[in-house]
């Protein structure tokens, strides 16, 4: 009981900073030229909040929405933490026609408002300017799911840990009887577990930052009457999946094979979830059937991406002709399946366009191995270009690799008059612009730090299945796979 007590006075003490801060003229000056004390339209934030808490507030429980909402009436909440959430929303595309950050200013798009908005919450983290350590968790956890641009991958991985160290200071992960924010500090914690989970594989910089064993917080179990938990749950199997999928890429890995032969099914992960008692605006139109089927048409499909992405992962070593390498293509092409019919249904979170990124590349990677017949994986390839077209709208890292598959289908473009020469003759040239379209995606143009990552693939030559790692590397990952 003491320790416990302890641990509640420490966490009350911890919890808003002790002192105001005093700014010093010059630095006041430059926080307020970068946009670090914006304050956004009114219209704009009254339209961004309810959609941040139809669509996204229960999927990935950072923040209780409906008390958020509540201090945000009452002119109470933090103008961070609104950005914040703005800054999440703004790639929804409900949310294009009020992304304003002054009330005589143009309508910016996605990728400008959230820059906008990105560059002032940065000067605000870093001065410190968040008097409430448990909302500069929450912030920075919002951070990280912007990763625009050409540093976006690092920027992003930087948010989250500092988000994990502030909420290791906070002790979050402890179970401290007295606290009247437990039940949100537990969905918070374990979020930010889910995406350390997510951050290894999408932005390929770090190993995992949070051991599930130096948790003392209960692990959430799915309610009836709590769609929140039954989604948490569900992330959470989803997290350990992630672990299983990617053992084989840690550096002390001395394997040469796939050993996730036996891979559990979606339908074996959500065996516990009664689906009958979410929310509608989660729930869309999932249907399960048995057996071993699930159609599924509306806002879970986030989740379901996150499970093809794992088993994707599972193969890294394997040819043609075995379980892995099967599942692995059955997977992609049900992530194009997803993001093709779906579309703006989609959460917009960096899981999908990468989800969709290996999804290419992994199609692109059946047709070198002649797994799939050329016309078919034409078609596919062309369905992949539409979707990576679509969300380039929202993702830089998506834009990269439509260009790419632009470049193969155009290759593709210049085998059709081929056809007719003899069944020699079509293998032989098709084997040509193969080579070619190789080529061609290493002599891509890019920045200069993405063409040493080209230079850098070339150089290590053939290999084995790797996992992608960042942006810069998506752009050159047709080469890897």
């Amino acid at each position: 009981m003491h320790i416990a007590q302890r641990r509640l006075a420490w966490y009350k003490r911890c919890k808003r900073r002790a002192a105001p801060l005093n700014l010093s003229q010059p630095h006041r000056r430059y926080l307020e030229g970068v946009g670090a004390f914006l304050e956004l339209p009114k219209f704009t934030t009254d339209a961004l909040f309810p959609i941040f808490i139809a669509l996204l507030n229960d999927l990935i429980p950072i923040i209780d929405g409906t008390s958020v909402l509540c201090d945000y009436s009452n002119g109470q909440s933090s103008i961070f933490l609104t950005r914040a959430i703005c800054l999440v929303t703004c790639k929804v595309k409900q949310a294009r026609p009020f992304l304003y950050v002054a009330d005589d200013g143009p309508l910016l798009t996605p990728p400008k408002f959230g820059s906008k908005l990105l560059s002032g919450l940065d000067a605000a983290m870093r001065a410190d300017l968040e008097p409430d350590r448990l909302s500069k968790v929450q912030i920075l956890t919002m951070m990280h799911l912007h990763n625009d641009g050409i540093d976006g991958p690092g920027r992003s991985s930087s948010y989250l840990s500092q988000a994990i160290h502030e909420a290791w200071s906070l002790l979050l992960h402890w179970d401290i009887p007295g606290n009247e924010n437990q039940e949100q500090c537990d969905f918070l914690w374990w979020s930010l577990r889910n995406f350390d989970r997510l951050n290894k594989p999408i932005m390929g910089t770090t190993p995992f930052i949070i051991d599930d064993s130096d948790i003392a917080i209960k692990r959430i179990l799915p309610r009836k009457d709590s769609y929140r938990s039954q989604l948490m749950s569900l992330s959470m199997a989803l997290g350990d999946l992630m672990v299983t999928a990617t053992k084989v890429y840690k550096a002390t890995s001395a394997a040469t094979s796939d050993d996730c032969r036996d891979f559990p099914s979606l339908e074996d992960l959500t065996s516990t979830i009664d689906f009958s008692r979410l929310h509608k605006s989660h729930k869309g139109t999932f249907i399960f059937r048995r057996p071993n089927r699930l159609d599924i048409d509306g806002k879970l499909a986030y989740l379901e991406i996150w499970y093809h992405v794992a088993a994707m992962l599972s193969c890294r070593y394997n040819g043609p002709n075995t379980v892995q390498y099967q599942r692995r293509l059955r997977s992609a092409d049900r992530i194009l399946h997803l993001v093709s019919k779906v579309g703006d249904c989609l959460r917009p979170l960096p899981l999908v366009p990468y989800a969709m990124s290996m999804s290419t590349t992994t199609i692109y990677r059946a047709l070198r191995d002649n797994q799939r017949d050329p016309n078919a994986a034409l078609q596919d390839l062309c369905a992949c270009y539409s979707a990576l077209l679509a969300l380039s709208q929202q993702w830089t890292s998506a834009k990269g690799v439509a260009r790419l598959t632009k470049d193969l289908l155009r290759d593709f473009d210049r085998l059709r008059p081929m056809t007719k020469r003899p069944d020699h003759d079509v293998e032989n040239t098709q084997q040509r612009s193969m080579q070619k379209a190789d080529s061609a995606l290493a002599a891509h143009t890019c920045s200069p730090g993405e063409r040493q990552c080209v230079m850098e693939v070339e150089d290590i030559g053939p290999r084995p299945v790797s996992m992608p790692a960042s942006v810069a590397i998506e752009k050159t990952i047709l080469l890897r796979l």
